[in-house]
């Protein structure tokens, strides 16, 4: 009778622990599956892949101590806008120093800049800062004067009244210098009154 009721208590104290066991295992999987789970919630939420979830980056101070500062300048550079580099430019030019001028100013015509391409055409004309170059400078009076800007078309002009870049074209320099003197350029004016008498003064190039 003993034996039997040990038996029954011993069969009960193991159902009970079986169960608790049983339950644990069950509470363990919930939790673990939760917090795998949360990658892929984030990632349901973007509709990105989980396993491209990455941290957050490091703020730029925690990398600035391993990157050299002369590293930077190359970014600095080409993130300067076209009238960054004509301002360089024209600070440069009043300084007197030309070279560092026409490439700043070259920096800024070839980003579309209207009044640098006519400042650097000009340098080539006369070979200030860079080496003289007709055929350049006159290529870059036409892109900025395509743009409108007065002063590279009455530049223009004179390379066709001389010959300087392009052919020597009387008829396509008064058109351009009478569209000059319509825009306030006076200068223009005596040039058209050269070529309509047929005498020549010594080019300005």
């Amino acid at each position: 009778m003993t034996l039997t009721i040990l038996g029954i208590v011993f069969l009960i104290l193991a159902a009970i622990a079986l169960a608790i066991g049983i339950l644990m295992l069950i509470g363990g999987r919930r939790r673990s599956g939760y917090i795998e789970s949360k990658p892929s919630q984030e990632a349901a939420k973007w509709e990105l892949d989980p396993s491209s979830i990455r941290p957050e980056p490091k703020p730029m101070s925690e990398f600035e101590t391993f990157v050299p500062e002369d590293e930077f300048a190359p970014f600095t550079e080409a993130v300067k806008s076209a009238d960054d580099w004509y301002s360089q430019g024209a600070g440069e030019l009043r300084g007197g120093n030309e070279a560092a001028a026409a490439s700043s100013f070259l920096r800024a015509a070839e980003l579309g800049h209207a009044r640098a391409q006519t400042i650097y055409a000009i340098q080539c004309l006369r070979g200030k800062g860079v080496e003289q170059d007709y055929d350049k400078g006159a290529r870059w009076l036409e892109k900025a004067a395509r743009q409108g800007n007065v002063d590279a078309i009455y530049n223009l002009g004179i390379c066709y009244m001389y010959g300087r870049g392009v052919p020597e074209d009387p008829v396509s320099a008064r058109k351009l210098l009478v569209y000059a003197r319509g825009r306030g350029v006076e200068e223009a004016g005596r040039l058209i009154g050269q070529i309509d008498s047929g005498e020549r003064s010594d080019p300005v190039f």
